[in-house]
């Protein structure tokens, strides 16, 4: 007869007993709740087009239901990968959405560490974001690598990864000094500026 820790043996009967199953119940229970929530996770991210879904699963509940592998898109490039979760260093209490913030490729890595740097300032974004910027601005005409476009590109990547809130507006042949050159970009760049912060900050009052 086999039995559980809930029954008494008595009398001189020869009975063989196991240990209770409840833990293994409920860790197969645990395993099939993160399950779910992962495949759930990973449905809302098929029509979710501004960076992870929030919230998701933890690192270590992604690994308890099985779920050995995270692809992700690396800010400084835009490419994507595939990444082993369980060589992330990372607390598994941490959400898998905040992974994405930590994940470049190799390349990117070696350059400056910038799209680290990046992502760390569009996390720490507190209020919307409206980039305006010409697509030459190059160190001729007074601009920096900071000023470059391509750095400007790469920080509106980053800002909508970390679920922030940009609008952002290249204008093609645009330099970094020549806002005046151009009356219909300027009234273009005027325009959006008083409806940006119409819209965040409240009607602006005066002339302009």
């Amino acid at each position: 007869m086999i039995i559980g820790h809930d029954h008494k043996v008595s009398g001189n009967h020869l009975r063989l007993f196991r240990p209770c199953c409840r833990d293994e119940k409920a860790r197969e229970a645990r395993k099939q709740a993160d399950r779910l929530a992962c495949e759930a996770w990973n449905m809302r991210m098929l029509g979710y087009k501004k960076g992870p879904a929030q919230p998701s699963p933890a690192l270590g509940d992604a690994l308890n239901a099985g779920y050995g592998y995270l692809e992700v898109r690396c800010l400084g490039c835009d490419t994507h990968q595939t990444v082993a979760l369980d060589i992330v260093r990372r607390p598994k209490t941490t959400p898998i959405h905040e992974l994405e913030r930590y994940m470049r490729c190799k390349d990117c890595s070696q350059v400056r560490g910038y799209p680290r740097q990046l992502a760390d300032l569009a996390l720490g974004m507190k209020v919307p974001v409206l980039m305006l910027h010409g697509t030459a601005d190059q160190a001729a005409d007074g601009g920096t690598e900071f000023t470059d476009v391509k750095m400007a590109q790469d920080f509106e990547r980053a800002l909508r990864s970390a679920g922030k809130t940009v609008e952002a507006v290249y204008y093609e042949g645009g330099r970094h000094n020549d806002i005046f050159d151009s009356s219909a970009r300027y009234q273009d760049e005027l325009q959006r500026m008083t409806v940006f912060f119409g819209q965040y900050l409240g009607p602006l009052v005066g002339p302009i």
